[in-house]
């Protein structure tokens, strides 16, 4: 059985978050990701410069292990 594969947008909608905090999250290691680009892999690059981007997922294993590992107990 295969895992499910988030985007990041709903990533972003699930634990109610923006973007930037979704960056920050992935760039971080908090949440990890995959590429599913097709063709060679592709390079991170800066805003502005031109060419392809990597195509990203999320797996709901890593999504389920980040909120359990910031999972805030109700008072």
């Amino acid at each position: 059985m295969t895992d499910r594969l988030y985007t990041l947008a709903e990533v972003q909608k699930l634990l109610g978050i923006g973007k930037t905090r979704m960056y920050e999250l992935i760039n971080n290691g908090e949440i990890g990701t995959v590429d599913v680009s097709s063709g060679k892999p592709k390079q991170p690059r800066r805003v502005g410069d031109t060419g392809p981007r990597p195509s990203r997922r999320i797996t709901a294993a890593d999504l389920n292990a980040y909120i359990k590992r910031n999972k805030v107990p109700a008072p």
